[in-house]
């Protein structure tokens, strides 16, 4: 099951690291990232998250910036994962729902005896 984290977290190819609530505030001087929006579908914000990775790993923007983005990554990350909590949910109760209406199967019928099998019994051959 995935669970909504309460925590500030970034994660890197499935590793999370806790970051301090004191960490994810802008410096002075520095802008707060834009809150994430959210209708955002989570494609897009895993879109968005991967774009910020490359440009952070490519090195080529200021480290203010790689900051800034860094904090927008949190969050992108933290919609993903309250996303990915409700679609488990809806996918755990839809199939509940549909465990619960579905009939219960009858039972199989006897197999039939193998064909030819009661006319050797009265002819007294095996």
């Amino acid at each position: 099951m995935i669970a909504s984290c309460d925590s500030k977290v970034a994660c890197r190819y499935a590793t999370c690291v806790s970051i301090p609530p004191s960490r994810t505030k802008p410096s002075v001087g520095q802008q707060a990232p834009p809150e994430i929006d959210p209708a955002l579908p989570y494609e897009k914000a895993q879109e968005e998250l991967e774009a910020i990775i490359r440009r952070i790993e490519s090195g080529q923007i200021p480290l203010h910036e790689q900051m800034a983005q860094y904090q927008r990554g949190v969050q992108l990350h933290a919609h993903c994962r309250v996303l990915l909590a409700r679609f488990e949910q809806e996918f755990t109760d839809l199939t509940a729902q549909m465990n619960a209406a579905a009939p219960s199967p009858a039972p199989a019928p006897a197999p039939a005896p193998p064909s030819g099998a009661s006319d050797r019994a009265g002819q007294g051959q095996p």
